[in-house]
């Protein structure tokens, strides 16, 4: 007694409390789980987050202010908020070549149930989409809109006000597309090649009316018909689509974007339990729920293969859509948009 009368006086009742056993798990803040916001984050959170923090009896909180840049400040401030982020696979490759990221522990997370495409040592992908070719179906029929890249550059055949994504992630694969390349000729993004892409979009330039860097902008912008015709992604599309929106999209010729959790360098407090969810998430059980999820489909071949025929049209990854489809490569992505990055601001900026 005389001894933990001392310890109390020495260190003082409140800090204390916080060093005795069990006390400093007790009061651990709440894991905290980064992804984009939005109808992503309420899927992600209802087929990844919920389940886990359910079987460890932890809190998890959702940030859906995710972004590069932010994981960045926090990582070279060695100052690390967030446990796990959800985000493109843009991020895993330009993240790992910056050393922001932690190794994925494969005595945890099983990568063999993912095809090897999509195995990475700093990265988990849980979750894909299509950037894709969508319309208002007041100015083109459900069955009459661009069916290729080729056709949503084609400003003769196909009219009207158009909306781009204002970074280089997907224009070059697109234009190189829209240029006659096939599928097998796109990669890897040779200095050739960028010439190509941006040639074709000098030409292309004038006939976009909107260039937006937030995703859910395009989407709204057809809704509305404020556009006629965007380059945007299944996931939000099936959003306002869903809402009966006057608006539609075609799978044919879309690029696969892929989804990965990665776990922050310097993200200590919540390690083992980021690998567990991590784990949890390529598990069938979650895969699954993501055939209902009616924003972006699972990427573990065992769900898909169960998938009704109404769930796989809008999968990137049932085959009948993937044989039409560019999986992107991320790693030439980052790679060309690093090489070219003074060329693209150039260009955005004419």
């Amino acid at each position: 007694m005389v001894i933990r009368r001392n310890f109390m006086k020495l260190v003082g009742g409140a800090s204390a409390s916080a060093l005795l056993p069990g006390a400093a798990f007790a009061q651990r803040r709440p894991m905290v789980y980064a992804c984009t916001g939005g109808s992503t984050a309420k899927m992600e959170q209802e087929a990844f987050v919920d389940p886990v923090a359910k079987t460890l009896k932890i809190d998890i909180r959702v940030d859906g202010t995710m972004s590069p840049a932010k994981v960045e400040a926090m990582v070279r401030a060695n100052a690390v908020e967030w446990d796990i982020v959800n985000f493109t696979g843009g991020f895993l490759h330009a993240g790992t070549e910056k050393g922001l990221l932690t190794p994925v522990d494969r005595t945890v997370v099983d990568q063999s149930v993912l095809e090897p495409a999509l195995r990475h040592d700093h990265g988990t992908y849980t979750h894909c989409g299509g950037v894709v070719m969508a319309w208002n179906t007041k100015k083109y029929a459900e069955d009459k809109g661009p069916q290729s890249w080729a056709d949503f550059f084609d400003v003769k055949k196909f009219p009207g006000s158009r909306a781009m994504y204002k970074a280089s992630d997907y224009l070059s694969e697109a234009s190189l597309r829209a240029a006659g390349l096939k599928l097998e000729e796109v990669y890897p993004l040779t200095d050739e090649k960028m010439k190509i892409v941006f040639a074709k979009l000098k030409e292309f330039k004038p006939h976009v009316s909107l260039w937006y860097t937030q995703g859910a902008v395009p989407a709204q912008a057809l809704a509305t018909g404020q556009i006629d015709l965007a380059l945007t992604t299944t996931g939000r599309m099936l959003v306002v689509k869903a809402e009966g929106a006057p608006v539609t999209f075609t799978m044919r010729d879309g690029l696969i974007n892929t989804f990965a959790l990665m776990v922050p360098r310097g993200s200590a407090t919540y390690a083992k339990e980021a690998m567990q969810l991590m784990a949890a998430a390529v598990g069938e059980p979650a895969q699954a729920k993501l055939l209902t999820a009616g924003a972006y489909g699972p990427v573990r071949a065992s769900v898909i293969a169960k998938a009704t025929p109404e769930q796989r049209k809008y999968l990137a990854f049932a085959q009948e859509n993937r044989k039409n489809m560019l999986l992107v490569n991320y790693g030439e992505s980052a790679r060309i948009a690093a090489k070219y990055a003074s060329e693209w601001t150039t260009f955005f900026a004419g």
